[in-house]
């Protein structure tokens, strides 16, 4: 778990400065593409490869739908991150449980509970203070399409979040086939 904590807190600040050097939509095929060819490895090497032919077009079609918020996740997360600085992507990013929530009131049908608004009433004023950079008065944004990127990749993985839920497939495969998917997608982006 520290690992990943460092990993993934270190996230925005090393992707900031990859994309200083190379195009945010280089920087996603590259991860896509690492991410894919690792994968396939491991799935070869444990044999679980052959798992894959066992699944219908209904199962591959909705693993597409299922992985195509987590595609846009990165996708905007990167574009967000070419416009602003890694903190304030990073903060606005982590709008994405305001967005579960929501989502989940709306898709799984969840209770509006009075705590969930409190939750997404003090969300949505935080993003406010950090757009405006705590000065509504004379508010000035960094960048408002950087903003909009990252609060764009917070709804994405909200969306992802709540429909993973739903997705009946294998977990395993269910990611394989959705780094598989991000990597074609990052291919013609590139």
């Amino acid at each position: 778990m520290l690992i990943l904590l460092i990993f993934w807190g270190s996230f925005a600040a090393v992707s900031k400065l990859t994309i200083k050097n190379m195009d945010g939509f280089q920087l996603l095929f590259a991860q896509f593409a690492a991410a894919f060819a690792i994968m396939t490895i491991m799935y070869i090497i444990n044999g679980d490869i052959r798992k894959l032919s066992n699944l219908s077009v209904k199962q591959v079609v909705l693993t597409v739908l299922f992985a195509l918020p987590s595609f846009l996740y990165y996708l905007f997360y990167f574009l967000s991150l070419k416009l602003i600085p890694a903190i304030e992507a990073s903060i606005l990013n982590y709008l994405f449980p305001v967005f579960i929530i929501l989502f989940s009131i709306i898709i799984d049908r969840e209770k509006m509970q009075m705590y969930k608004i409190g939750a997404i009433l003090l969300g949505f004023a935080g993003v406010v203070v950090i757009i405006t950079g705590g000065n509504l008065h004379s508010a000035r944004p960094t960048n408002i399409q950087g903003d909009v990127f990252a609060i764009c990749a917070a709804v994405s993985w909200g969306m992802f979040s709540v429909l993973g839920r739903r997705n009946p497939m294998d977990l395993q495969i269910s990611n394989y086939l959705s780094v598989a998917i991000s990597f074609l997608l990052s291919l013609v982006c590139v």
